[in-house]
Formats: C-alpha cells, structure tokens, sequence
C-alpha cells in the first residue's frame, strides 16, 4: 500500500483524522426529495431485473440514512405490510418469486435458488414466534428493533427447515436513547426473557463483551439473543449500517422494515458490490450467506452506466476471477494425483491444505483487495463438490482470525464468537503474555493489572454490569491524550491508562499500551458522530490487541506481527462516502488493489 510509506506518520495522522472526522454530514444537495426518490426506488424493483438503468436510488437511500440521519428516516424504508403488492399477491400466505440472474460479474452463488419464497407479515409473525421460542413475547419495541439475519430468516423461510439458519442469533439494536436509558432497555429485555421462559437461570446465562450483552443458552431449544452496544440515532441508520444487502431488515413488533437494497437481495439473490460492503464485512459472513444462499455481483453488465469503475474494469476483473479459479483447480487436481498415487479416493482431498496453498502467495486479510477475494471464491466453488470440502473451508477461513500469524479480518458485532480462544479472562495470564513481548523494556506491575478481562459471565445482566470490565489495546503514541480532549463527553466514562514504555514494532510504529476501564454507561458507543468514532477505534484496538496478544501465546513476535499494518488499514477503509460516486472511487481502487 503506497499510503502506508513513512508509517508511523501515517497512523498517527489518520488517527486523528479519525477521531476529528466526526461532524455529521449534511445532506448531498444532488439527492432528490425523498417522494420522487422513494418513487424511483419502487419502480426500480417493480421492475427487476428488466432493467436498463444503474439503480443509483438504492445507493442513494443507503448513503442518506448511514451519513444524514434524515428526520423522515421512515420514509426512506419499505414496509411489509405497506408495500405487500412489490413481494406478492393480495390475500395470500406466503408468494413464491422467480428470480431472474442480473447482468454482472458474479461470485459465491452456488447455493443461490432461483425462486425465493416471501411471507406475508401474519406468516412473519407467526415464524418470528416460532424462531425466538416465545422468548420476546410481551415485550416493548420502544426504541429497539430485532435486525439481521433472524428477521431474513423469517421473511424469506418456510417452518424456519432451513438449516443455514439453525444457528442465527436474535440481534436486538437500541436507538434513540442516551446510555443511562439504554441500559434500563437492556434490563427492561432481560426481565420479558425472565417472564415468558420457565427456570431462566437453568435456561441461560449472561455474558458480557466488547460488544454485546449477550444471552447464551445452555440448552439446545434457546437461542443466542444479544444486545449490540452501540447506540443509533434512528432504524434506518441501523438497516443502512449492514454490511451485507440481504441482513438490512428489522422488525419492530409491528411491522417489517426493508431498506430497498435488502428488497433488491432478496428477489435477485444478490448483495451488490460496494465498497462500503467490503469495508465493514468479514470472509467469515460471507461464506455464511453463500451457505443460505445469497452471492456477490459487481456491475460490469452492459446495462450499468458506461463510466461505472466495475464497468470499465470487466475484462480485467473476469481475467482475475478466471486466472484465481484456474490456480485452485490446478491445486485441487495436483492433490487428487497425489492420493490416486497412494491408492486412495479421489474425493477426500484437504480443503484447508489447498486453501493454505493458495494464499501462501497473499499477504493480508482474504478482503484486503479483489483478487485476493477472487481466491476465496476459487475455493469455496471447488469446495462445493460436497459438504465435507466445505466445511474443511469454513474451518480454515473461520480459524484462520486467531491462527498463528494469520491475517486478521474486520469483526462485524457477530463474529465476536470467533474470539471464543482469547488470551485468558483473569490478569495473570495478560500479565504473562504481556512479558513477552516486552523484552527488556517495563512491563505493568502484576498489581496493577484489573481481575477480569475482556469479559464477564454471570447469572444476570445486573452481575455483569456490576463492575467496569476491563481491556488492553495498543493505541498509536499519545492518541490517548487526543481521545480525552476530542471526546469529552466519552472521556467522563472511560478510563485510559498508560502502562509501561512505548512498544515498537517492525515498522517503526510505535503505540503506548493503554488499559481501558469500561462502566455500565461506558460500555455503550454513543450515537453521536465523533464519540462515536473514539468508541470504536478503541474497541477495534482492543480487538486487536486481543488478536496479537494470542499469537504471541503461540510464540509469534510481536514486534513482526506489525500493528502498525492493521490499524493503517483500519483507518484507511473506515468511514462511509457521502457519494456513490466516492464509493465507486474507493472499489475502483480495491479491485486494482
């Protein structure tokens, strides 16, 4: 990356950058009104996917309610009940809708359907029932809303058979409420899951973490429901903050809500490619959506505007996709020989050897740039043969966030899970692993160090707020000192500590290790623009330190695992355009990598 010359300039820069770029936008004056907007957007999926035009009003909507926070958010969204006549005909239960392939370079859709079944809003709320075990029953909706994956599962399944879904999660997200109401909320949550579920205690227990409250069940029947510690100014900013198409929909007791561009998903079966999608997604998820059926397409079809970067990237993103499926072929043939040569069966190749072969050639995360995304596409068409290849695969990318040396991913809130293998919760062992990598230079005192780390269980969510919880992050040298001044109102419920000397890594950069104290209202990402931003480059340092900290427990150096790396990359790709025409300045320059 030519950005990351003179490096530890860079971080330094951008990270105040980061924490100064937090002024809310205000709206692009091209923007249509938002009647003759949301009318475009209606004819655009009315008339799917016969269209000519570049579907620019999806972008549109997406961007406005991710960057604008606009008033009339509702407006901006569609409603099962409402818009009933885009999925299906009136009266009936459920409508089966063929979908028809749009133009453009496709990957991950090997287990994309071509009908996609739709419910009506009783038939939602019927299997909405049925999926959460009658768990939310009762409950208020008042400035909360279940989004995700739960919510597709039960707008676009049937008795819920689906067992891509079996495991989905209940994501519960809180806007429009400051901390203190937002944790009267979350107890508020726990209280309904107390009443409607017999013996709670023998049922569930509580965990607390960098980023969710959540409720984990102990037996099988229950499932998983969190709450997402970030506060959000409206639904519509929730929806527009999804990383893939498909997830960007919500119930709020009353009504499904649909942002267009999930609408879209749901009747092409397609997330389409920006690079807002790849900034804030996971190889992870998307090997998790290939599974339940939703691809990736970029628009190079002769129907997108002749000047789309996609467009006129075609021949040389095909020659890439070609050039990546073709060398994990040869690899997957070269390790058939090999067992045919030992007289064993052709089809019990090692997917997670073949995937560690071709990326011993890549450097960085599977999304750093196209044609390192172009490889992982290679092999999970290959590892579609059958069930076992895949879940070989699903193993090695899922591993691959806490192997030895293995490039990080960005965490979406829901992949907290693939942290299960942290360096401990108690201090002794941080203290531990803390001494490796110090050397010579001072490490904390064992005294100093907090009782409990990165997280908290208990039997209720008054045990784990009970106490700050505590973590470690790595911050670029004296930005501590910038997030106190620049977010004072943060700063009154957070506490950073210094410990030790300056740590300096194989580039040069060097980062103070900080402690990070975490109230009950500190816990919450604020709503507002610039605290929020603060919020979050603590929690992704506390992720990363995390990340790093378990390496060095496998016996990596610290100094080669190149911090400094990992938060210019964080920086460089964090952030929405306020443009379609800056996130297409943006893709263009990820599929040149």
């Amino acid at each position: 990356m030519a950005e990351l010359n003179s490096l530890d300039n860079f971080v330094a820069r951008h990270t105040i950058s980061h924490l100064s770029n937090g002024e809310q936008q205000s709206e692009p004056t091209a923007l249509a009104d938002t009647a003759a907007l949301m009318s475009e957007v209606i004819e655009y999926l009315q008339e799917l996917p016969n269209v000519a035009q570049r579907d620019d009003c999806i972008e549109q909507v997406n961007l406005r309610l991710a960057n604008t926070w606009p008033p009339d958010w509702s407006a901006y969204l569609l409603r099962l009940r409402r818009h009933w006549n885009l999925f299906g005909d009136e009266g009936v239960v459920a409508q089966a809708r063929n979908r028809l392939l749009p133009q453009g370079q496709r990957f991950f859709d090997q287990h994309r359907a071509g009908v996609v079944r739709i419910n009506s809003i009783n038939e939602f709320e019927r299997l909405f029932a049925k999926f959460s075990h009658g768990a939310l029953r009762g409950l208020s909706f008042a400035n909360i809303v279940v989004a995700g994956g739960s919510v597709l599962s039960c707008l676009t399944e049937g008795e819920l058979n689906n067992t891509a879904f079996s495991t989905s999660d209940i994501d519960i997200f809180i806007y429009a409420l400051d901390p203190q109401g937002a944790t009267e909320k979350l107890i508020d949550i726990e209280a309904t899951l107390r009443m409607n579920i017999a013996s709670f205690d023998e049922c569930y227990t509580v965990e607390r973490s960098i980023s969710t409250v959540s409720f984990i069940p102990l037996q099988k029947e229950y499932r998983k429901i969190q709450v997402i510690l970030r506060l959000y100014a409206t639904p519509g900013e929730v929806l527009a903050n999804f990383d893939l198409d498909q997830v960007a929909v919500a119930f709020d007791g009353v009504d499904v809500l649909i942002e267009p561009r999930a609408a879209r998903a749901i009747l092409t079966g397609f997330t389409y490619a920006t690079h807002k999608s790849f900034s804030n997604t996971t190889a992870c998820r998307i090997l998790k959506y290939a599974e339940r059926g939703y691809g990736m397409i970029f628009r190079t079809g002769v129907g997108d505007a002749s000047g789309t970067p996609t467009r006129l990237l075609a021949e040389d993103m095909h020659t890439w996709a070609t050039s990546a499926y073709d060398k994990v072929a040869a690899l997957v043939a070269s390790q058939r020989c090999d067992l045919l040569s030992q007289s064993m069966e052709h089809h019990i190749i090692n997917m997670q050897r073949v995937a560690t072969q071709a990326r011993d050639c890549l450097t960085g995360p599977w999304l750093e740039h196209y044609r390192r995304f172009t490889v992982l596409s290679a092999l999970y068409a290959h590892a579609c043969e059958n069930a076992w290849l895949l879940q070989q695969l699903g193993v090695h990318v899922m591993n691959k966030v806490f192997f030895p040396y293995g490039p990080p991913e960005r965490l979406f809130y829901d992949e907290n899970d693939n942290l299960h293998a942290e360096v401990g919760t108690t201090a002794s062992l941080w203290e531990e692993t803390i001494a490796m990598i110090v050397g010579g230079q001072n490490s904390p005192e064992e005294d100093d160090l907090p009782p409990e780390v990165w997280k908290r269980c208990g039997d209720s969510v008054e045990d784990v707020l009970r106490k700050p919880l505590h973590f470690f992050l790595f911050l670029p040298k004296g930005i501590q000192a910038k997030v106190r001044s620049s977010c004072p109102s943060l700063a009154e419920h957070i506490e950073l500590h210094v410990r030790g000397e300056l740590f300096v890594d194989m580039d040069g950069v060097a980062f103070d290790l900080c402690s990070w104290s975490q109230t009950s209202i500190g816990m919450w990402q604020p709503a507002t623009k610039t605290d929020s931003n603060a919020h979050d480059l603590l929690r992704f340092s506390a992720i990363m330190t995390n990340w790093t900290m378990h390496r060095v427990e496998y016996g990596a150096r610290w100094q080669q695992l190149r911090f400094g790396r990992l938060m210019a990359r964080y920086l460089v790709g964090h952030g929405n355009a306020q443009t379609s025409a800056e996130d297409d300045e943006r893709l263009c320059a990820w599929i040149t990598g």
